[in-house]
């Protein structure tokens, strides 16, 4: 599919096809045969017209995806499909740009499920995904599609209603009080005290929700959560506390619709990881050089540098996060660390899943704490509050795990080569194996910085890079923190 993709993206570049029937059939046809559909066979593919097709399952008779072509260039976000096809899904193409909608049963307007989508040399896999989710035959067969769509709009439901159920607890605190309102009322209440906008229907609809919930599990009201007692670990070299992350399953990316969202961060996938161990904090420079010390590493410096620490390093603060460490540092580090504390003291980097499940600590929103990034200067160093320097790991509110400063302070490396999502669930994922990557690889690092904006503090985001010496010098705000089998 993908070698597909890119011989068709070829011929466009060279405007080898330039009607809507040579779409049709150089391109529409080759790409749903390669996802299973027989094109040749009437039952399976009936062409209307120049311009028009129904794939059709086999045996069932049952139409399900209507592809409409337009002349090259006709597409653009006010084109609207052809109502006289009544299938679930309809997508309409020029060849260059894509459009998929979904339409519920007895639903007269369909809903647009992708934004405009390009096939580009850089979206290539991206678009093997789409293409795959919407036009494979084996998924319409197992009715897979119309599951995936269902999920999404349940996340983004939850999504929606996340700063409600965030205000239930005191919701219900103010019910105590006034037992004559109702809980419509004492979340409505809430919500314009906040700022938000919530209409009434929405709300009551969210209690009724929560109520059936409720009837349905027999546990009656939830009460206030309270914060449990993590378990933790301590390293013995250098005092790192971890936190246990037990076994559990979690969406990560984000959705086509989050706000600053970028490409590489969808599409959003299920991932299930073994439990692990992470660390409390970020690695100090104080921990640093109680590990490196003996390799004459200067914590705070770019990495090529091997000077013996001068007193003014030794009375920089140990509790600053070390801010200027490549991965090779990093991997330089754990072998230091290990030799020193023995097997006891065996750590690595973080998986960039595990990274993520542990900064969103159940979160399925832009940031640990919600959608806004009106309150994350409670839990996060960055432009706004930093002042533009490095400062001391601990000092803001800890995640619903116990976990600081995961996002801003510094950029976080994680263990893995940067390649792209896939939408199949997956398990204990890791990246590519370095040596299959083409080119130099790069690694990645997460969470933002006191130098970032809020758009590069959110849970989901990605930054791949290849850090030198001059980037070091110049911009810095690269640490880590690290992980242990469980």
């Amino acid at each position: 599919m993908n070698d597909a993709l890119q011989e068709i993206r070829k011929h466009l570049a060279k405007e080898r096809i330039s009607s809507a029937r040579q779409t049709l059939h150089s391109i529409v046809s080759q790409i749903i045969s390669r996802q299973g559909w027989d094109v040749w066979s009437p039952e399976q593919v009936r062409m209307e017209n120049d311009q028009r097709m129904v794939l059709t399952l086999p045996k069932e008779r049952h139409a399900m995806v209507c592809i409409e072509v337009l002349e090259p260039g006709n597409l653009d976000k006010r084109t609207e499909i052809n109502p006289c096809c009544n299938t679930p899904f309809h997508i309409l193409t020029d060849g260059r740009k894509w459009r998929f909608f979904f339409r519920e049963k007895g639903q007269q307007t369909p809903n647009l499920m992708f934004k405009q989508l390009d096939i580009s040399s850089a979206q290539i896999s991206e678009s093997e995904n789409v293409f795959h989710a919407f036009l494979s035959l084996k998924e319409h067969q197992e009715d897979t599609p119309r599951q995936r769509l269902e999920k999404k709009r349940a996340l983004a439901r939850k999504r929606k209603h996340e700063p409600l159920r965030r205000a239930l607890p005191k919701a219900r605190q103010l019910l105590a009080r006034n037992p004559q309102a109702t809980l419509v009322q004492a979340l409505n209440a809430l919500v314009k005290k906040a700022g938000m906008t919530f209409a009434p229907d929405e709300i009551r609809a969210f209690v009724a929700e929560v109520e059936q919930d409720e009837a349905t599990s027999g546990s009656g009201p939830a009460q206030e959560e309270k914060p449990t007692e993590s378990k933790t670990w301590i390293e013995s070299v250098t005092n790192m506390v971890f936190i246990w992350i037990p076994p559990t399953t979690f969406t990560m990316g984000s959705p086509d619709d989050e706000q600053s969202r970028q490409r590489n961060e969808g599409p959003q996938h299920d991932v299930t990881l073994q439990g692990y161990w992470i660390a409390q904090f970020p690695v100090t420079k104080g921990q640093w050089r109680k590990v490196m010390e003996s390799g004459n590493r200067r914590p705070g410096r770019y990495a090529d540098q091997h000077n013996e620490p001068e007193e003014e390093d030794i009375r920089e603060d140990d509790h600053l996060p070390m801010e200027h460490a490549t991965w090779e540092d990093t991997q330089l580090f754990i072998r230091k660390l290990e030799l020193l504390g023995g097997g006891e003291s065996r750590l690595r980097l973080p998986t960039e899943a595990e990274w993520e499940c542990a900064a969103r600590a159940g979160a399925e929103t832009r940031y640990q704490h919600g959608e806004s990034p009106k309150e994350l200067a409670e839990y996060a160093w960055y432009m706004t509050n930093s002042k533009g320097r490095n400062q001391p790991v601990g000092k803001l509110k800890p995640n619903a795990w116990g976990l600081y400063d995961m996002l801003g302070g510094v950029w976080e490396w994680v263990e893995d080569v940067f390649s792209l999502y896939s939408s199949d669930p997956c398990s204990d994922p890791s990246g590519p194996p370095e040596e299959t990557v083409r080119g130099e690889p790069l690694r990645i690092r997460r969470g933002g910085s006191y130098r970032s904006n809020p758009k590069a503090c959110r849970l989901a985001r990605r930054n791949h890079v290849k850090v030198d010496a001059l980037e070091m010098k110049n911009t810095g705000c690269l640490g880590f923190r690290l992980a242990k089998n469980g």
